[in-house]
């Protein structure tokens, strides 16, 4: 086992954790036979704060930043395949030399390939080029008994039976390791341009959204943002830039109403066809948009991308029809704790932030109350007192899937070495 950039003890909430660095596929072997052997817990992943009541007393947390070597890259087929501990920034500057791109927006300049794939999250960029279970066509797998499995491939369809990448993506290292993955890419966009309209409530964003999507305009981001979250984020980007282009009114002001809710949309391509959609939008909405500066749009949708905006701070994520999320969204609004929302209406999709762990843990319980009132069934993902992450649906999950997930635990990981810390 490689310690390149030192191997740290870490003791915190009466827990003992340490931080290895792995450079090689037999390294991370011998790390998990370790873990098996000691009874530890494994997490893929920089270190983090651990729970205060962990279901384990020892973890180690795995990053592989010596493994980032590119295995192959043909610029014409628009697949890369390399090993996971290259860091996204690193993977964007090696792109730009044949002038393509990997559509992610990571908060973390030093986020790993693989903390991407176990997250499962390709943030506001997914509305336009799918999760990480979209760009990620196949990977090499370590499993919990230490075998490498090989699943999909290096074309967009090259499954039979189960598509095994869909189901590791955003599976939180709890069922397997990425070691090395075949990534799909696509033509760096000319330019960008960020505009944002604060309309007056959810109920008209997420009808203007809608009607949005309805005109089929290949636009890349679509992100519906309360004022609060939207006040938070721009706090951050304003320290770094100008943050609207002169002569637009740019973010909140004490007139902004506590109930407003922002459409953020991103335009990618040729300027003159950038210019075109922007004419069409404001028709749309009847209103011009606010613009972002050219400094200022990068770091904003990376800040918008950060899933918990404050330091101390818990995320509750679901995923439903547009219609219950707006009824999610409307009971969190009144929910203790919460610090603001951000809707992916493309992907129906929501993260809910809130100021502790209990103010979450309450909506989640609130949310089952009321989940007897849908009629589709609806994905949420929170953490709790023991645990960094669960994820489970209401009222119930599919049982089929449980089923694999369990079998796949069962029989490569019995004694749950890989991420005790999550339940997906």
């Amino acid at each position: 086992m490689s310690s390149n950039a030192g191997t740290e003890n870490i003791k915190e909430n009466n827990a003992f954790s340490e931080h290895i660095n792995c450079d090689s596929i037999d390294a991370v072997k011998s790390l998990l036979e370790s873990c098996k052997t000691n009874g530890y817990g494994l997490i893929c992943g920089s270190p983090y704060k651990l729970p205060p009541s962990p279901q384990r007393q020892t973890f180690r947390f795995m990053t592989m930043n010596g493994m980032n070597r590119i295995v192959e890259h043909f610029p014409s087929d628009q697949v890369i395949s390399l090993e996971t501990g290259i860091r996204l920034s690193e993977l964007q500057s090696l792109l730009d030399k044949s002038n393509q791109w990997f559509p992610v927006y990571s908060y973390d300049e030093q986020r790993s390939l693989m903390e991407f794939i176990n997250s499962g999250d390709a943030g506001p960029l997914e509305h336009a080029y799918g999760e990480a279970r979209d760009v990620v066509l196949g990977m090499n797998s370590l499993l919990g008994s230490g075998e490498v499995i090989k699943c999909g491939g290096k074309v967009v369809k090259n499954v039979t039976g189960y598509d095994l990448p869909k189901l590791f993506c955003g599976s939180h290292g709890t069922m397997q390791i990425p070691v090395s993955a075949h990534l799909r890419l696509y033509a760096k966009p000319e330019t960008s341009i960020t505009l944002i309209k604060y309309l007056n409530n959810a109920e008209e964003a997420f009808a203007k959204s809608i009607e949005i999507l309805r005109t089929g305009l290949p636009i890349s981001c679509l992100e519906l943002v309360d004022a609060s979250m939207m006040k938070l984020v721009l706090e951050k980007v304003s320290a770094a830039a100008v943050a609207f282009k002169s002569g637009s009114p740019g973010g909140l002001s004490a007139d902004t109403d506590a109930g407003a809710v922002a459409v953020c949309i991103q335009l990618h391509g040729m300027e003159s066809v950038i210019n075109s959609l922007k004419k069409e939008l404001t028709g749309l909405l009847k209103e011009t948009f606010d613009e972002l500066t050219v400094e200022a749009e990068c770091c904003f949708w990376k800040e918008l991308s950060r899933l918990g905006q404050s330091k101390e701070s818990f995320v509750f994520s679901c995923c439903a029809p547009r219609k219950v999320l707006k009824v999610i969204l409307e009971a969190a609004t009144a929910a203790p704790g919460k610090l603001g929302w951000i809707a992916r209406p493309s992907k129906y999709k929501a993260f809910i932030e809130f100021a502790d762990l209990n103010s979450c843990i309450q909506f989640g319980k609130r949310l089952g109350e009321l989940s007897s009132e849908f009629t589709d069934a609806i994905t949420i993902a929170h953490p709790t007192e023991s645990l960094s992450y669960r994820a489970g649906q209401l009222p119930n999950e599919d049982a089929i899937l449980r089923e694999l997930k369990r079998r796949i635990r069962s029989q490569y990981d019995p004694a749950s070495i890989l991420n005790p810390l999550a339940e997906v």
